[in-house]
């Protein structure tokens, strides 16, 4: 059995007319650097893909992957292509030679591979890098999201082994064997000059947060500390909350606290 990794991710990665893959800052090559420090020789991604030449790869902010063992076996334009015979079959053959399958879950390609491996129990690990309604603001969203609140529990158990971006979803979605962790790779830390200035002082504090507005991102955290700081007196506050994937009203929280303004 080859010593290799079958990545499944819904990331659209490119390749060009020649034959070169290509990635982004969303799934870095680097990102593949822990399993080849784990001595698997290979890495094949089942992700969506899609051919253009290599001057509007370039345009779109991808860089070209160097190491030649990472590989894109499959051609996946978009998800309709799962409903084809031949990647149906070519799918099967990448698993069935791999020594180790890894899902990132949430995803569509996901789920489809996770189903196929029902029958053909490859062992396999699970990066849980959202929840459930990752999908429920996309068009037809709530079906996907319907299907992956059934299904979720019982890939992370079946798993050999979980990796999770945050500890509410480890605490949401059990493994047997966990860790959290995140493929966010900090090149360096630069240390910020201890400031003087007071919150309180300045004409205006802008405060601006960028993910996904719901609980596992922190926004009732955010406005809870907002909160803390204008009993305080600190009331020149300005908040910018930009994002998607809403999981409650957090309006109802702002009123709560009366922080309308």
């Amino acid at each position: 059995m080859i010593n290799n990794i079958v990545y499944v991710h819904d990331f659209c990665l490119y390749n060009d007319y020649d034959k070169n893959n290509y990635t982004a800052v969303g799934l870095p090559e680097s990102y593949f650097n822990r399993f080849f420090y784990s001595d698997f020789e290979s890495v094949s991604l089942i992700s969506r893909n899609k051919t253009l030449d290599e001057f509007n790869i370039n345009e779109l902010g991808f860089e070209k992957i160097k190491n030649k063992e990472i590989y894109i076996p499959i051609k996946i334009p978009s998800y309709i292509n799962l409903l084809k015979i031949s990647v149906f079959f070519r799918i099967i053959k990448e698993i069935r030679k791999c020594k180790l399958l890894v899902i990132n879950y949430p995803s569509v390609i996901g789920t489809y591979v996770f189903l196929l491996n029902c029958i053909l129990r490859k062992k396999y690990v699970v990066e849980v890098a959202a929840d459930a309604d990752q999908f429920s603001q996309k068009k037809l969203g709530f079906i996907f999201s319907f299907i992956i609140r059934k299904i979720f529990p019982s890939i992370v158990k079946k798993s050999v082994g979980a990796i999770y971006v945050s500890k509410y979803l480890e605490n949401k979605y059990k493994s047997p064997n966990s860790i959290v962790a995140s493929n966010v790779f900090v090149e360096n830390i630069v240390n910020r000059e201890v400031s003087d200035n007071r919150l309180i002082d300045k004409d205006i504090v802008n405060i601006t947060f960028i993910g996904g507005i719901n609980k596992r991102k922190g926004i009732s955290v955010i406005v809870e500390a907002i909160n803390i700081l204008v009993n305080k007196g600190v009331n020149n506050l300005s908040v910018k909350l930009i994002g998607g994937h809403a999981d409650s009203n957090y309006n109802e929280l702002i009123e709560q606290f009366k922080l309308n303004n």
